[in-house]
């Protein structure tokens, strides 16, 4: 059973500025970095070096719904307007990613189908994913 649902977008470049791409796809970022900034822990500490590429992800969607083919087909279709700049990031070196973490309270199946595959790879946008159990 899933308990919670986070979906995010996730794009890393060489180049491009993160908040470049955020407003390209006109999406919030949750979080970002720019190549060449100095690194930095999540709570602002400084880090030795900088970073060599750009970052953004930017959360699309949160929830404790089971209906996780639904609503990632329904963000495809909205990611599918801006098709030709995300192939461009991907041309020019970028990473997509589409990360699906998942609360889980027991075992879980989850199935994407072939069409919402398909149209994951025409924009060149990547899976991963990250179970939690939750705690009991």
């Amino acid at each position: 059973m899933i308990s919670a649902i986070t979906v995010s977008l996730k794009i890393w470049h060489p180049k491009l500025q993160a908040d470049d791409i955020a407003d390209q796809l006109r999406l919030d970022a949750q979080h970002v970095f720019n190549v060449g900034e100095q690194r930095k822990t999540p709570r602002g500490r400084e880090l030795e070096g900088v970073y060599d590429t750009s970052f953004v992800c930017m959360k699309l969607f949160q929830g404790d719904q089971a209906l996780l083919s639904e609503d990632i087909s329904g963000w495809v279709g909205q990611l599918g307007s801006h098709a030709e700049y995300l192939r461009m990031i991907v041309s020019s070196g970028g990473e997509l990613v589409l990360h699906i973490a998942l609360l889980v309270e027991s075992m879980v199946d989850f199935y994407f189908d072939n069409e919402l595959v398909m149209r994951l790879a025409q924009l060149g946008v990547g899976l991963s994913f990250s179970l939690y159990e939750q705690a009991h």
